[in-house]
């Protein structure tokens, strides 16, 4: 084991050089627990009171005991029974709560610590804390550690907390000014030639393109609140609009296409993908970063598709003319029987075109087909 002064001083020196990698605390943290090699360590970030974890990183085990401890991770009896109070400074033992040998004798530590010191007690520190979700590094204690051991490790815990509590904000801190700083995303809104914009997770929108201002002047489907927040309108409406944001918020895949249905008109296609590629970040902050997460909207209104986009498919996809004005149609949001009437062609001659285009671009699905459509419609350069 290092000297004091020597854990300590290396300690905070990694934990802040590496504070925006994916790793980030991964280092700092091995070469603490390895002063502790008969303790295993897991820096985590889980929901206590129903024992599901986020992100979990042990130390000092094999990875025989981390699958081992996930099998059985639900029957964790400490951490469900661990109330407001029992946390003193942000630190609790397990022995606030349960007896050693209560510990020890349950299920869960018979199959996760038997065969690896007989663990009987746990300190925690809690790093931080948002409505379910806790960040805290657990350290499960062998029954042999003597008290003096004991001792030390306490007070190491209590030595890296305000460390860890401001290493883990920092890092919340960065992410947001990230998210915050898009001096140049107007620029590439404005390029876009069919109505797009950005949302918060509350749904409230952070900058539109000028096809946006103007489309949400006239559509029935969605509207404006004085604190711009999207509120969308008509029968079916709304579900269809919280489902298409949701599923765009924490996923690398474009969610849609969803159809927003008018009164008079064709339905309003509507994309939504989430923003999130941003610089490196900790694993361990991702379950709190929800609220800095933005979702980019797009809408293809039929009224309002760009000219010039039937030549683009054609470019793009290899196709006929009239293979891309049935394309065009689909994405509009109509089915592949009511574009053929648009178009004035058999619903055969339809299916053998979609089959056709479905051929050429390798796609398997009518539903990849627009989506990939609409992909490049809305990368399509603005008419002169």
């Amino acid at each position: 084991m290092k000297d004091r002064e020597t854990w300590q001083s290396e300690f905070v020196a990694e934990l802040f050089a590496n504070l925006t990698k994916r790793d980030a605390f991964v280092g700092a943290l091995s070469n603490f627990t390895s002063n502790w090699r008969d303790v295993i360590f897991g820096w985590q970030v889980m929901q206590v009171g129903v024992n599901e974890w986020s992100f979990a990183k042990p130390f000092n085990c094999d990875d025989a005991f981390y699958r081992d401890f996930f099998e059985v991770a639900h029957l964790h009896p400490f951490p469900p029974q661990v109330k407001p109070s029992d946390w003193h400074n942000d630190m609790v033992s397990s022995e606030a709560v349960l007896a050693p040998e209560e510990l020890a004798h349950t299920e869960f530590f018979d199959h996760a610590f038997r065969s690896r010191g007989n663990c009987d007690r746990i300190h925690a520190l809690r790093v931080y804390e948002k409505g379910p979700n806790v960040a805290a590094l657990a350290a499960h204690l062998p029954r042999q550690l003597g008290e003096r051991e004991t001792s030390e490790l306490w007070q190491a815990l209590a030595f890296i907390k305000p460390f860890m509590q401001s290493a883990y904000r920092l890092s919340l801190e960065l992410q947001e000014r990230q998210a915050r700083a898009r001096p140049t995303e107007q620029f590439w809104l404005d390029r876009l030639p069919t109505p797009a914009f950005v949302l918060d997770r509350n749904h409230r929108v952070l900058m539109m393109n000028r096809e946006a201002a103007a489309f949400f002047q006239t559509s029935e489907v969605l509207a404006l609140d004085p604190r711009s927040v999207v509120l969308p309108r008509g029968k079916g409406n709304a579900k269809v609009w919280q489902s298409a944001v949701a599923g765009a918020f924490g996923s690398a895949r474009i969610s849609g296409p969803n159809y927003l249905r008018t009164a008079t008109g064709p339905p309003i296609g509507l994309f939504a993908q989430s923003m999130s590629q941003e610089p490196e970040h900790p694993y361990s902050i991702d379950p709190f970063r929800q609220d800095y997460q933005e979702v980019l909207v797009h809408v293809l209104d039929p009224a309002q598709v760009p000219r010039g986009s039937s030549s683009a498919l054609e470019g793009a996809f290899d196709i006929s003319r009239s293979e891309a004005r049935l394309l065009l149609e689909l994405v509009s949001g109509l089915s592949l029987r009511e574009a053929a009437g648009k178009l004035g062609i058999s619903y055969h001659t339809a299916r053998n075109q979609r089959a056709n285009m479905l051929s050429k671009s390798g796609l398997r699905s009518q539903t990849s087909l627009v989506c990939r459509a609409t992909s490049t419609l809305l990368k399509s350069p603005l008419p002169e």
